[in-house]
């Protein structure tokens, strides 16, 4: 399975490995960008996996167990915050080309397993289900979870 942040585009390592491999989906913030990263399945890539266990507003108790025990701003030492370096690495890499690098929106909903199976013909495989609700909710939005 290859990542949106991969160091190599998606096309070029479907031709080097004479088959296309599954695509990790981290969504960008905007639907008009996501589209532009989906519609990259001419590549060949038969499965689409949408990680959503780091989606804003999820119940995800494993997250919260490993959350910073400290609470300073990180803006006090450093001269970006994560989540910015983050997004500007990310516009560096080959498949965030000409979008915003940023990645989760926070509107995301189960309408959107919805949107992402009407935009594509590749199988759709949800990453990171960790709750039995989200198992659920899963197959009945027809994602393989």
């Amino acid at each position: 399975m290859l990542s949106t942040v991969t160091s190599i585009p998606l096309e070029d390592v479907a031709k080097a490995l004479g088959t296309p491999p599954w695509y990790q989906l981290y969504m960008p913030p905007t639907w008009d960008e996501t589209e532009r990263l989906v519609k990259r399945e001419a590549a060949g890539c038969p499965v689409l996996a949408w990680t959503i266990d780091l989606l804003a507003g999820r119940n995800t108790e494993t997250a919260t167990r490993f959350t910073r025990l400290d609470t300073r701003d990180c803006l006090s030492c450093h001269a970006t915050s994560p989540t910015a370096a983050n997004t500007q690495s990310n516009r560096s890499k080959p498949m965030f080309a000409g979008l915003s690098g940023g990645m989760n929106p926070p509107e995301a909903t189960w309408a959107y397993v919805d949107r992402l199976k009407k935009l594509t013909k590749m199988k759709l495989v949800l990453k990171g289900v960790d709750m039995a609700e989200d198992a659920r909710l899963a197959r009945e939005h027809g994602g393989m979870a």
